[in-house]
């Protein structure tokens, strides 16, 4: 955010309940199972200090901000987080599994994007790449609340590089989801969009969700 100049602030989790979310932001990000500690104007990024679920009075706060027309960017498994306690009309395939397998899972993936028309994926392209580490498959329940931005190679080579277990129900699954929630909604992706020297592909998406989370009208 830097690099592009995006206006940013930083948070700690006490400020998650000081004043309302929605005075102060558009839209906040929480990166891998951690807890927002940094937002921006348009844009929170966070600490990777806490691995666990906000607190009951944390989550209220972020889940009033999403219903006010707030915009919620989760990436990895910080997404499994998010609909849980949003109770999210979305699954994860590979949470479900009976036996999961052994990981840890990290290779970078083929991604195919749903349109070329989509805002969320402008300037990508119909295909892109993501570095994906032991992260979600994602399945729509609701298709009228929650749409498929991103999916994991349909067809044709999957894995770009590193190694995944062919059992994995990954291909054709949702690598990046949209989910309306109140008048705001929620940006999920099933793969790490921040880690370094693996992001450039996945950049353009980063940006479109940042650019595109004005506040809602009432």
């Amino acid at each position: 955010f830097n690099q592009y100049r995006f206006g940013h602030e930083s948070i700690d989790d006490q400020g998650i309940t000081g004043a309302r979310l929605g005075e102060r932001f558009d839209a906040i990000i929480i990166p891998d199972r951690s807890l927002p500690s940094s937002t921006g104007q348009a844009i929170a990024s966070a600490s990777r200090d806490s691995p666990d679920l906000p607190a009951g009075w944390q989550r209220e706060s972020l889940r009033n901000f999403v219903e006010e027309g707030g915009t919620l960017i989760t990436f990895n498994r910080a997404s499994l987080l998010a609909v849980d306690w949003l109770g999210l009309p979305v699954r994860d395939l590979r949470k479900s599994r009976h036996s999961p397998l052994p990981g840890p899972h990290r290779a970078i993936l083929r991604l195919s994007i749903g349109r070329n028309d989509d805002p969320l994926a402008l300037g990508v392209g119909r295909e892109s790449a993501a570095w994906f580490e032991d992260g979600p498959a994602f399945e729509v329940v609701d298709p009228q609340r929650a749409r498929v931005v991103a999916f994991f190679a349909r067809s044709g080579a999957l894995v770009l590089d590193g190694a995944i277990p062919a059992p994995l129900p990954l291909r054709g699954r949702g690598a990046l989801v949209e989910v309306k929630y109140g008048r705001g909604r929620v940006i999920m992706f099933a793969f790490r969009a921040q880690e370094n020297g693996s992001s450039h592909a996945t950049k353009p998406v980063q940006l479109n969700a940042r650019q595109t989370s004005g506040r809602a009208t009432p």
